[in-house]
């Protein structure tokens, strides 16, 4: 109900009747008659910049090699704005971080044995 109470109202092409109201066509935002509206697509497509955890949950899917068509287009567009610096570092921090757990729990099993 929320969104059709804040839903503009669009009038039909053909007979220029409002679809909420089914009266005469209002002032639609976005149109000429009101050029102060701000699309809400454009709103939507904006896309921000990826914080740390975006970065390391990117580098753990390209390690598994899934991801999202959504989150790739993300980083996509962050490497051609920043580069990849941000990627390899958390790349070659997550190759360590994940080398020294498998170092720690062979030398667990290890000392659990003797």
């Amino acid at each position: 109900m929320y969104f059709l109470l804040n839903t503009p109202a669009y009038t039909s092409p053909v007979t220029d009747v409002c679809w909420l109201c089914m009266t005469e066509s209002h002032t639609i935002p976005g149109s000429l008659d009101n050029p102060s509206y701000v699309n809400p697509e454009f709103l939507i497509n904006e896309q921000k910049d990826p914080n740390i955890f975006q970065i390391a949950h990117s580098i753990l899917a390209a390690f598994i090699g899934v991801q999202s068509k959504k989150n790739h287009e993300r980083d996509d567009a962050y490497v051609e704005k920043i580069g990849l610096k941000p990627y390899i570092i958390m790349g070659i921090v997550m190759v360590i971080v994940f080398h020294l757990v498998l170092y720690a729990i062979v030398k667990i099993i290890t000392m659990s044995l003797d």
